[in-house]
């Protein structure tokens, strides 16, 4: 009778069978002796399941976030598209070459803007100045203005000598982009500010207030029969001004905690600090993505970058797309990194996820890529089975640069990015101009995909190297402690 009232206990506490704590244990010491392990197990059990249920749940959270995130992006690039298309339907193939040439020096000022400004935002707002986040952005805000008006005076006269002595039609392209650059990249400051705050939602607000100026501009101008280059312009800088407007209270308002006076101070040096990388970086990005529009001009005409620009259109929605949710993620992967495990697994897990996307979009391409361009240009530009199955390998490459660039980046080694760009530049200005100068638009998407290949292949090689080396370490601190 005693025997069975000690397993009854023993089972309310081990959480086992009676007849099993019966069998197992024929006397008190001996449960005592195994209690310890099995209540280890059943810790561990316990951990392992709490575990899994929260990455469920972060997982399930930053899916939502990222349908916040996609939602703002493909409003951003459908209005952009938007102007894209009816231009390039509308405008002789020069007027629509220089509008794309124009844009290709926006992006390159971008770069900078990105480098010095957003891109730090991303990392720093989220876990350094993550309480007082408000501030932190309004402190950004002025900076942006004081670069952006010796920005749009290098634009003013680089404009002016373009006109002069290379195109006029270049460089009124560029005139208007020194009155809207300021306007446009405060815009992408605010977007990217709601999603450094984790709040894509504001982010998407904005673009549908974005989408729905640029659309209603649209139609006024073309019903007036005032669309060109610079009026268009004009309509971009005006829809972004709109979308500022509306973006602005809320993040000012999303904390109250001011920046401590050292923590301001070290603002700009922490930005500059990480810039030097970030946008040597960034140029080179640029110089292998956009050089293509630069060199095609002087073998095959300015048309050719219209071509050019046209194609590269019908990957615009899941480079932007991808584009979003990688930028949403980048605060998730320095935040990982608090807890083992959780690094490797999310870049694991998000790798898979848009290599997916990606080959699903591939094989769009091939199956409808036709159609789909008959529809948006008309008999204005034609592209092959050839041409859909070569420029459908970019948005893939794109994707693993992006992912393996936020991984180093999180790590805080933006130089592993800037070594990676430099093997990808090296083969843009050898391969990929000789490609361009042999088979013209075509031998410039090959030159892309190169690029991409070769840029890939560094970044995962250095993270690879960076995991061999902690294990090494790790083995050298085991030996040394035993």
């Amino acid at each position: 009778m005693d025997r069975r009232v000690t397993a009854m206990r023993s089972a309310e506490v081990t959480g086992m069978p009676p007849g099993v704590v019966a069998a197992a244990t024929p006397g008190a010491a001996d449960v005592a002796a195994r209690l310890p392990a099995a209540q280890a197990v059943t810790s561990a059990s316990v951990e392992g399941a709490v575990s899994w249920r929260q990455d469920w749940r972060r997982w399930l959270h930053l899916g939502s976030q990222g349908g916040w995130a996609i939602a703002d992006q493909a409003l951003f690039a459908g209005s952009n598209l938007a102007v894209n298309v009816l231009l390039a339907r509308w405008l002789p193939g020069a007027e629509y070459g220089a509008f794309v040439t124009a844009y290709t020096v926006l992006l390159l000022v971008q770069i900078a803007h990105a480098a010095l400004l957003i891109e730090p935002l991303l990392i720093f707002g989220a876990d350094r100045h993550r309480t007082a986040f408000s501030h932190y952005y309004e402190v950004l805000c002025a900076y942006h203005w004081k670069v952006m008006v010796v920005a749009s005076g290098c634009l003013a006269l680089v404009a002016a000598a373009v006109a002069l002595w290379v195109d006029l039609l270049v460089g009124e392209a560029i005139a208007g982009l020194a009155v809207t650059a300021p306007f446009i990249l405060l815009s992408w400051l605010a977007r990217r500010g709601c999603l450094g705050a984790s709040k894509p939602h504001l982010a998407a607000f904005g673009g549908a207030i974005n989408f729905a100026a640029v659309l209603a501009g649209l139609w006024l101008l073309t019903r007036l029969d005032w669309l060109n280059v610079f009026s268009a312009q004009l309509l971009i800088g005006a829809a972004a001004v709109v979308t500022t407007l509306c973006m602005q209270p809320a993040l000012r308002r999303l904390t109250r905690q001011p920046l401590s006076d050292t923590a301001r101070a070290r603002v700009w040096a922490d930005h500059w600090a990480y810039a030097r990388w970030s946008g040597a970086t960034g140029a080179l990005t640029w110089f292998y993505s956009f050089v293509y529009y630069l060199v095609l001009p002087r073998w095959y005409g300015l048309a050719a970058s219209g071509v050019l620009k046209a194609l590269l259109n019908l990957i615009t929605p899941i480079t932007h797309s991808d584009g979003a949710l990688v930028t949403l993620l980048l605060p998730q992967f320095v935040r990982s990194r608090r807890v083992p495990g959780r690094f490797r697994r999310i870049v694991t897990v998000t790798t898979c996820g848009f290599m997916l996307e990606s080959a699903c979009y591939w094989l769009m391409l091939v199956l409808f890529g036709e159609r789909l361009s008959a529809m948006l240009y008309g008999n204005t530009f034609h592209f092959d089975h050839v041409s859909m199955l070569l420029v459908g390998v970019i948005p893939p490459l794109g994707s693993l640069a992006n992912i393996l660039g936020n991984a180093l980046r999180a790590r805080e080694e933006p130089d592993g990015v800037f070594w990676a760009t430099i093997a990808a530049v090296a083969v843009a200005s050898t391969l990929g101009v000789s490609a361009v100068y042999v088979a013209g638009v075509a031998g410039a998407i090959v030159g892309m995909a190169a690029s991409g290949v070769v840029q890939v292949g560094v970044m995962s090689w250095l993270l690879l190297r960076h995991r061999e080396t902690a294990r090494v370490n790790a083995r050298t601190a085991d030996v040394v402690h035993a």
